[in-house]
């Protein structure tokens, strides 16, 4: 799920993106669903949000094209596995986020769009990404509280991401309860779908990890299945540090890292790619 404006050199249609702004959501066109691309990474498409990390403005949450890829990792034709498709917007750009009053409104227009997942990931949620360890407040707790039953009244999943890898220790025991405890919190508040990125991070392990882990791919499966089933197996999604084709090594299809992701996470564990 990127929000720097990066595009692949390959993927194909699977929904129309909705790039958040700052500003209150304004119209958009219809969701336009396309075929799958042979290079895709993920198996379901959810809409990719926009803005400019260097601290521009954010576009305007229009239509404004090609959002997500709908080939699998795990399953699909010749795999086995379908999950249903996802449709929505990702709240995940860098700059102000949006106010309540702002994403009630967005909420209302995703109805008439037809979209069924609002993804809260905005990168200035200190909370959400420079501090992830820190449980929210009683004040924070109410305001995601809100959003999650104003998301639910719309008939919308609310997503609640969390992206831990700026200075994650994958090895730690410690670590991961701090997570844990973290998306704890949030499911009490009545969020049952949550997700976790890896994106805008150094491919690199401490030396820690290191001594625990075969690669960093291993690292993030081992840390990401274990909060998966500690919260029951709730919908959940992963956004791999290798999300699109431009920053696959060598390529999506030859990539040591993804091909590690797509054969040992947990197969209900949808995985993100922005095209």
């Amino acid at each position: 799920m990127k929000s720097d404006g990066d595009q692949p050199n390959g993927g194909a249609t699977a929904a129309v993106a909705v790039a958040p702004n700052s500003a209150s959501p304004t119209s958009a066109e219809a969701p336009v669903f396309g075929a799958p691309g042979a290079d895709a990474v993920a198996q379901d498409g959810l809409a990719a949000g926009g803005g400019d990390p260097r601290g521009a403005a954010a576009p305007s949450p229009a239509a404004t094209g090609p959002a997500v890829s709908g080939g699998p990792v795990q399953g699909g034709p010749g795999g086995g596995r379908r999950h249903p498709f996802i449709c929505g917007v990702v709240e995940g750009f860098y700059g102000r986020p949006w106010t309540t009053e702002q994403r009630k409104d967005l909420f209302a227009k995703m109805q008439v769009w037809g979209m069924t997942s609002y993804l809260y990931a905005p990168k200035d949620d200190c909370k959400h990404r420079a501090y992830w360890r820190e449980l929210y407040t009683v004040e924070e707790v109410e305001h995601l509280q809100s959003l999650v039953a104003l998301a639910r009244a719309c008939d919308i999943d609310f997503y609640y991401a969390i992206s831990p890898g700026l200075d994650v220790t994958y090895s730690s025991a410690k670590e991961a309860a701090c997570l844990k405890r973290k998306l704890d919190q949030v499911s009490q508040l009545g969020c049952r779908s949550f997700a976790l990125l890896f994106d805008d991070i150094e491919p690199e392990m401490c030396k820690q990890d290191k001594e625990v882990f075969q690669s960093f791919a291993h690292a993030q499966v081992a840390l990401t299945n274990a909060v998966y089933e500690h919260l029951g197996q709730p919908n959940f999604l992963f956004c791999p540090t290798q999300y699109c084709s431009a920053r696959a090594v060598p390529s999506v299809r030859n990539s040591e890292y993804l091909n590690t992701i797509g054969d040992k996470l947990a197969p209900d564990i949808h995985v993100r790619k922005i095209a």
